[in-house]
């Protein structure tokens, strides 16, 4: 994907298209960033790191199973990078706005939503966004065992 290059994804068909890397995109061009390779790179580290977390558990002994998957994608977006929800200044516009969302670590349920369903599907699991009313949580289906998860 390129730089600002909004047009490459929207060229994309739906079920090929990555949620952040969209995301990141319509941001860039919103807010004018001139490069937003740090960006997509942030975003490609953390699919490795999860694809190598779920490997890492699996050699370990962890079954292969949904809540490995679940656990591989917390280790690394939460424990290891911090991302969390914003509950103090819910509000705060920049909650919604994946280029701060990465810089701050901290978001909407949607924006932080993203990075896992991302993150998920770069590893070849079928994970989703489920809207809730005033909520906005996760499906992970793997192998038949579905959790549904909050990552705010």
């Amino acid at each position: 994907m390129k730089d600002d290059d909004l047009k490459s994804v929207l060229s994309q068909d739906d079920n090929d298209i990555d949620p952040a890397m969209a995301a990141i995109s319509i941001a860039g061009e919103k807010n004018n960033i001139a490069s937003l390779d740090r960006f997509y790179n942030h975003v490609r580290s953390l699919h490795d790191l999860v694809k190598l977390r779920h490997k890492e558990y699996l050699k370990a002994g962890a079954d292969d199973n949904a809540m490995t998957c679940l656990a591989s994608l917390k280790n690394i977006l939460y424990i290891q990078y911090g991302y969390d929800g914003d509950t103090k200044t819910y509000d705060n516009l920049d909650n919604a706005d994946i280029t701060r969302v990465i810089d701050r670590r901290k978001g909407l349920p949607i924006a932080i939503s993203i990075l896992y369903i991302s993150c998920g599907q770069a590893c070849g699991w079928n994970i989703l966004g489920l809207n809730f009313p005033d909520h906005f949580v996760v499906r992970l289906d793997y192998d038949g065992e579905i959790v549904i998860f909050d990552p705010f």
